[in-house]
C-alpha cells in the first residue's frame, strides 16, 4: 500500500514510502536503477529510479543540490516530468503544483495527481 501525504495545501501527491504489509511501520521505498537523470535549468536537477513497487517510478526533484521534492510517479509516464521541466521549474519558482499538473495529465481531464 502507498501511502498519500499532503505536500502543498490541496494537492495530494504520493510520497515515496509505503506502509509496511506487517504493520504501520512505514518504509521508504527502494531505488533500483536510474532511468534518467537531467539537468535542464536553473540550478535544478529531475532524476528518475525504477523502484520495487511494480509499475512505479522515484522522481526526486533537486535544487542547487538539494532534494525539494521526492514521489511516486507512474513509471509509463516518467517521460512526461523532462517534457515538462521548464513548466515544472516554472511553477516550483512561483510555490504553485501548475508544471506537476501539466506533466501527470493524462490528455482527457484526468490526472495521476489527482
Amino acid at each position: 500500500m502507498t501511502h498519500i501525504k499532503e505536500i502543498i495545501p490541496g494537492v495530494l501527491i504520493q510520497a515515496a514510502e509505503k506502509q509496511s504489509e506487517r504493520g504501520n511501520k512505514m518504509t521508504k521505498i527502494q531505488k533500483g536503477k536510474m532511468i534518467f537523470k537531467t539537468n535542464p535549468d536553473k540550478g535544478f536537477v529531475f532524476k528518475a529510479w525504477e523502484t520495487d513497487s511494480k509499475g512505479d517510478a522515484l522522481i526526486e526533484v533537486e535544487k542547487d543540490g538539494e532534494i525539494i521534492r521526492s514521489f511516486i510517479f507512474p513509471a509509463y509516464k516518467v517521460w512526461n516530468i523532462p517534457a515538462h521541466a521548464n513548466d515544472i521549474i516554472e511553477s516550483e519558482l512561483q510555490k504553485n503544483t501548475h508544471g506537476y499538473i501539466m506533466a501527470g495529465s493524462n490528455g482527457f481531464g484526468g490526472n495521476v495527481f489527482a
